[in-house]
């Protein structure tokens, strides 16, 4: 695993970004830091918080952090995957999502029947919700 600061500096390098660009950037996305906190993330002296780690991968176009950081990121489906295969996986994603019959199960707000309140002592109730799927909701 790479140091954090030899990470940054190549990517801020990739993109031909001085420290005072990145520094410049970061001003403009309402993050004042100087070129010295710059350097001692780059040097590992220092690190960054959260927000402006997470604004400094946005800005470099990092866009796996995991595997940008750490290696190959167990996570990623498309690990492992050349171009074409990742095309596919893609396009398959596409006609999951076009078919709406895995989109996440949202509940509307019906009205809970009097049958369902307190069942057997419970706090929530099973009921039909159109068309053809069951919800739970907390009463």
């Amino acid at each position: 695993m790479r140091d954090f600061g030899e990470i940054l500096a190549e990517n801020r390098k990739k993109k031909g970004y001085s420290q005072s660009d990145l520094v410049n950037l970061l001003s403009q996305e309402g993050i004042q830091v100087t070129t010295k906190a710059l350097s001692k993330w780059e040097n590992n002296a220092r690190e960054p918080a959260l927000h402006v780690f997470l604004t400094l991968c946005q800005l470099l176009d990092i866009e796996d952090i995991y595997e940008s950081f750490f290696g190959e990121n167990p996570y990623n489906i498309m690990s492992g995957l050349n171009e074409e295969g990742r095309n596919k996986l893609i396009e398959f994603a596409d006609i999951l999502k076009a078919s709406k019959k895995f989109s996440p199960l949202s509940c509307k707000d019906y009205p809970i029947p009097s049958s369902c309140r307190n069942y057997l002592g419970t706090s929530f109730c099973w009921y039909w919700k159109l068309p053809g799927r069951f919800c739970k909701r907390n009463l």
